[in-house]
This record gives C-alpha cells, structure tokens and sequence, in this order.
C-alpha cells in the first residue's frame, strides 16, 4: 500500500514537471521589445509570424529567434503613413494579420508565469521527498515497536 502511494506521488511529480514545461512557453520566449525599423528587418527576413495592430500604433505578435517563437512589441511611428506598405509587405510574407485594440503583455507577468512554471515541479518534488522521509520513519518506528 505505502509503495503504491509513493509510486502514485512520483508518477504524479513527473506529469507536474511535464504539464509545467508544455505549460511554460512564456519562459523560453520572454517579450522581446522591438524598434520599429527592427521589427520591419524582422518581417523582410519573414521572422514575423504573426501580428496585431492596435488602434494606438502599437504592434504585437509573435517572432522567430534561433528557431524559437517568442512575443514581442513594437510601436509604429506616430505619424504612420507607411500604413499601407507595411500592409502589403506584412501580406506578401505570409503574416498573420489581426486589428484592434491590444494591450501588450506586461514583462513582469511573462516573468512571473516563468517562475511558476519552474517553481511548481520543484515544490512537487520537495514535498514528495518529505512524504517519503516520513514514510521511512514511520515504518522504522513500526518495525522497532513490532519486536
């Protein structure tokens, strides 16, 4: 009975480490802050992958860095007469367009999922290795009461 309990609370640690990992795309792809003229060098090397535009002139979306896709933001000029090119070469490179209002993601919150992405599986396994040290003791003390 106890084996079967320490092999559920393993199996259990494992899948909390492999949900957190498929879970936490946000640490791996920290919010990348774009300059408006990098953001354009991005989309002509067609690492752009997808946008949204926001009625404010910001932009975000997501980007290719050494073959990962992370989050980014740009801000488009404020005066945007460049609205219809970057249309159309946003288009010809096969980037996923959406308008309207968008607030980017705040750093601090990408920042935080990170952490508890990496921090839940760690918690798991510590408090595992407790259960399994008092477990032992309380055998022992059985095994010891029992002559």
């Amino acid at each position: 009975m106890k084996r079967t309990i320490l092999i559920a609370c393993m199996l259990a640690a494992v899948a909390s480490f492999a949900v957190a990992q498929d879970a936490a795309p946000l640490e791996g792809n920290a919010l990348q802050s774009l300059t408006y003229a990098g953001f354009i060098g991005a989309v002509k090397e067609s690492r752009v992958k997808s946008v949204v535009i926001g009625d404010r002139g910001e932009i975000t979306g997501t980007i290719l860095i050494e073959d990962a896709e992370h989050f980014f933001t740009a801000a488009r000029p404020k005066e945007s007469s460049e609205d219809v090119l970057l249309l159309e070469l946003l288009g010809e490179k096969g980037v996923e367009v959406t308008h309207g209002p968008q607030t980017p993601i705040p750093v601090a919150f990408v920042s935080i999922i990170g952490c508890i992405s990496v921090a839940v599986p760690l918690v798991t396994i510590i408090l595992l290795l407790m259960i399994m040290s008092k477990l032992k003791r309380i055998e022992q003390y059985q095994y010891d009461n029992a002559r």
